[in-house]
């Protein structure tokens, strides 16, 4: 048996609201366990990153249900 048991999902946005729109959808789902959001900038210009992560299930959990 194969599972997964976290996500870990990244996000480009050119605002700081943009960024904080995408933490709060994050927020909605019970499993978010980690949300950063990161100024950065390069030769184009200042953009932020947001990295949020989700965990679903525990290998112990997974296998207790079986």
């Amino acid at each position: 048996m194969k599972r997964q048991l976290t996500v870990k999902e990244s996000y480009f946005a050119t605002t700081k609201k943009e960024a904080e729109d995408v933490v709060k959808e994050a927020l909605e789902d019970k499993h978010l366990i980690k949300q950063a959001i990161t100024e950065k900038s390069n030769k184009n210009g200042d953009y932020f990153q947001i990295d949020v992560e989700f965990k679903y299930n525990t290998a112990r959990g997974l296998m207790e249900g079986e």
